[in-house]
């Protein structure tokens, strides 16, 4: 089905002019520099290509497969190939390199013969014939080019464009492209049709942590992996039409800049409808990954796309042509040479709205003014990672995660697991973390169909459970303790206690209370309204708890809950009240003395 509806896409691409997706025997690469030649094949001059200092994307002949022989590309390689130039000062290198610059000059002459219709073709043929190492030698750019050792096109002097953008010039090569030689037909395992078959696949590029010259999803390299003697690629038949069809697809939207893809942890994820150039996917793009770095959005700008599709969700006001439009999702991991599926999701465009608004739903956290209250994804699996880099998230985490948001899924265990693990050692509750706690706890709650009322965005004075108050409980203490002894004390209640508080609260709290006490007395005297308002709220936080004691072992959902509760609480402390909503309630003592 994967694999189909790559095809399928591409299929769509290709009748697409806007869509400038490589069509049958070509593909788009980067070029640095390229060789310009005279119109009688003599050496003119090394060409700069880069346009702010990034490559320019040419269309060329499609890539051969390397491997430990010798193969090279239809008019495009790197020097080594092009000039016969060694790697190594070795007998063998420049036995290699030469056998190399062979292949280069055949490989021309196979597919265009003496080239008499096309007098690009006779130049090239005409250089590489002539010791081209021996004309490039003396160009200023030459020592660059040798050293960084990448791809060089060729170009006729007077005219606009690689040899390879001519329109004769492909309609030759993607004939020859055609040609399977002595490849084996068998029915294809994604069109249905007999062809022959790929011995083997496209590489894929832009996928993190795989091999930055590409890989593939569908290989056979040892006898252990394949069956009934078959051989390469003829153990998952799948036609060289097809096979170019989906990888280069892959290719197209894992490009750099691709607004088709985004990164969730390890997965390098992309997405597509049934129609190309479809606006739903920048929306998706938006959804999921926010705006780009570069991007000078207000924060306001940058919600309204989540609360319009909450509202259309919750209103039922979403577009009808969208319940019949399919939405496909797609997440590619490394893993050793071979790219890893992650996940593979498809559903209509509306399906998948109602569950990226349930996530968001889920994910709501209050936090500062200047921040969103739906943490993106990419920041929420950072919560979850050493140093908060993206490179230390637990493998395969973004995946699950991601998983469960198409699907409506409770979120993976590992995904509450980690937070909490982070948040022990950094003695943190962030709004990422407290968000992946609460979204955690409320979908497990749905999942079981219980009773227990679910955790909301911001302080809940009306949540009683044990977790959620001890959390509460400890940000009224520590502010207790910063109010009293000043904001530059050397370390909070929450530096040194807030891990065993959360975890063993019956081997904590005591103490704490009688610290607390001390605290309270100082406070009074320096500050009594404040004081009093605090006591009033631990009183309020106290009524509701059982009276057999502090719980000996706070269990991983009710650490959660205890960092919930701790958050809100803190949060709702830095929350600028209204008018007529009290913040510090006056105490006895004060209203005897009025």
């Amino acid at each position: 089905m994967m694999l189909q509806a790559l095809y399928q896409y591409y299929q769509r691409l290709l009748d697409d002019p806007q869509s400038r997706i490589a069509p049958p025997g070509f593909q788009h690469v980067g070029f640095t520099h390229a060789i310009v030649l005279k119109k009688d094949g003599r050496f003119s001059h090394f060409l700069t290509l880069t346009q702010d200092k990034d490559p320019k994307i040419l269309l060329v002949p499609q890539a051969v497969k390397k491997t430990s022989g010798i193969s090279s590309n239809l008019l495009w390689e790197n020097p080594y190939y092009i000039f016969g130039i060694p790697k190594k000062d070795t007998g063998k290198d420049r036995e290699r390199a030469i056998k190399q610059q062979d292949a280069y000059l055949d490989r021309i002459k196979d597919v265009f013969g003496k080239a008499e219709s096309f007098p690009e073709i006779q130049a090239v043929i005409k250089f590489l014939g002539s010791d081209p190492l021996l004309q490039v030698e003396q160009d200023p750019l030459w020592p660059e080019i040798l050293e960084a050792g990448r791809n060089l096109c060729f170009m006729l002097e007077g005219q606009e464009g690689a040899i390879t953008d001519q329109k004769p010039i492909q309609k030759v090569i993607a004939q020859s492209a055609k040609s399977s030689g002595d490849a084996v037909e068998a029915q294809c395992l994604i069109t249905g049709e007999f062809a022959p078959v790929a011995e083997l696949h496209p590489s894929i590029a832009g996928v993190w942590g795989a091999q930055t010259s590409g890989a593939n999803i569908v290989s056979f390299n040892m006898d252990a992996v394949t069956s009934y003697g078959l051989d390469k690629g003829a153990n998952a038949p799948i036609s060289e039409e097809a096979a170019f069809a989906y990888t280069t697809v892959l290719n197209h939207m894992l490009r750099k800049g691709s607004s088709q893809r985004i990164q969730v942890g390890d997965a390098s994820t992309v997405f597509w409808t049934d129609e190309p150039n479809d606006p739903v996917v920048d929306e998706f793009a938006f959804l999921l990954s926010g705006p780009p770095k570069e991007s000078k959005l207000s924060l306001e700008q940058e919600m309204e796309p989540i609360r319009k599709l909450l509202s259309a969700v919750q209103s039922g006001h979403l577009p009808e042509a969208d319940d019949k439009k399919f939405f496909y999702v797609l997440g590619l991991g490394p893993n050793a040479a071979r790219i890893a599926i992650r996940f593979w999701h498809h559903g209509t465009v509306n399906e998948i709205r109602k569950k990226l608004a349930e996530h968001f739903q889920d994910i709501e956290m209050t936090g500062p003014p200047y921040r969103s209250p739906h943490p993106r994804l990419y920041f929420l699996l950072n919560a979850t990672a050493l140093q908060g880099k993206a490179a230390n998230v637990m493998p395969n985490l973004g995946g699950e995660v991601f998983r469960a948001i198409l699907g409506g899924q409770p979120y993976p265990r590992a995904f509450m697991q980690q937070a909490l693990l982070r948040t022990r050692a950094e003695q943190e509750v962030t709004q990422e973390r407290a968000a992946i706690f609460k979204a955690s706890i409320n979908r497990n709650i749905r999942q079981g169909n219980t009773q227990e009322k679910e955790l909301t965005m911001s302080l809940d004075p009306e949540n009683t459970n044990q977790a959620y108050l001890l959390g509460r409980l400890f940000a009224v203490m520590e502010k207790t303790q910063i109010e009293t002894l000043g904001k530059d004390i050397n370390a909070t209640l929450r530096d040194k206690f807030y891990a065993s508080a959360s975890s063993r609260p019956c081997g904590v709290f005591p103490s704490l209370h009688r610290s607390n006490a001390q605290h309270m007395r100082k406070l009074y005297r320096d500050h009594a309204k404040t004081a009093g308002y605090l006591e009033y709220l631990i009183n309020k936080i106290m009524e509701p708890m059982p009276s057999n004691g502090y719980p000996t072992y706070l269990a991983p959902e009710d650490q959660s809950r205890f960092a919930v509760g701790y958050y809100h609480q803190r949060q709702d402390f830095f929350t600028k009240k209204s008018d007529n909503e009290e913040t510090e309630p006056v105490t006895e003592e004060e209203q005897t003395h009025e």
